[in-house]
């Protein structure tokens, strides 16, 4: 036989999870059609890349079809570094593949200036 906390505490989850599921007002407070969602950390250091959806007019789109009335729907990329965000009409496909050749150049970039250091500092010890 179960304590009476026990059944008390099984009639709330029971009763939250059944309104829950009746309040349709909740379930519109994430219906932006934030599709991809690649993030790591929480703010102020998050970074990564979300895919949304919206309308040809500007405004976000309802999670749905594939297009709204007013034509079909325009995919973007919100960018996030760290507190700062900006977003970009594109899928989050290419924006992920440039930012990964955009890293690897700055890399390549810093690597050769070292190098150079390195070589000049060298040089200049030997003779």
């Amino acid at each position: 036989m179960l304590a009476p906390h026990t059944k008390v505490l099984a009639v709330a989850c029971a009763a939250t999870f059944l309104f829950a599921r009746l309040c349709f007002a909740q379930s519109n407070v994430y219906s932006f059609s934030v599709h991809t969602h690649w993030t790591v950390g929480s703010y102020p250091l998050q970074f990564g890349l979300e895919g949304y959806s919206k309308n040809p007019d500007g405004s976000f789109a309802i999670v749905g079809p594939l297009s709204s009335g007013n034509g079909p729907l325009k995919e973007h990329t919100y960018v996030i570094l760290g507190p700062k965000a900006f977003s970009v009409p594109l899928r989050p496909l290419p924006v992920a593949l440039l930012g990964i050749v955009l890293m690897l150049s700055i890399l390549w970039l810093a690597g050769n200036v070292c190098v150079r250091h390195y070589r000049r500092a060298h040089e200049a010890a030997k003779s």
